[in-house]
């Protein structure tokens, strides 16, 4: 394999680390509406589905620490875990209320921003000054 093919090859590597916690968040984030209307059995069969393990997210923040990335994006491994708390609400406190959970799923969708923000649009704006100067 070449040194070009190598490059090419992490370059890859790099921008699937980068995007894959933000678009898996994007996944679950039009899944939660779902989880939360539908009937328990659904919403268990929904999360084994689509919702990720601990084993994957800590594979995401070993991989993402690999090539270097920022603490946002970190961030964002970690927040992906968080919809898994919608089904296991609703399994050990069926009786809650969804406004609990809405609430929950708006400030997993913040948070979310925040990181977007950060990884992807902040340091573009600091190149983009980097060459006006």
């Amino acid at each position: 394999m070449s040194k070009n093919e190598m490059v090419e090859n992490y370059r890859k590597v790099f921008v699937t680390i980068k995007t894959f916690p933000f678009i898996y968040s994007a996944v679950l984030f039009m899944l939660c509406p779902l989880e939360a209307w539908l009937s328990l059995r659904w919403a268990e069969l929904i999360g084994l589905f689509f919702c990720t393990s601990v084993p994957s997210v800590l594979l995401c923040w070993r991989l993402s620490k690999a090539v270097k990335l920022c603490p946002w994006h970190r961030a964002q491994c970690f927040v992906i875990l968080l919809p898994l708390l919608i089904p296991s609400c609703r399994i050990l406190w069926p009786d809650i209320d969804i406004i609990w959970l809405w609430g929950g799923v708006s400030t997993l969708l913040c948070l979310s921003l925040v990181n977007a923000y950060f990884v992807f649009i902040k340091p573009s704006v600091r190149k983009q000054k980097k060459f006006q100067t």
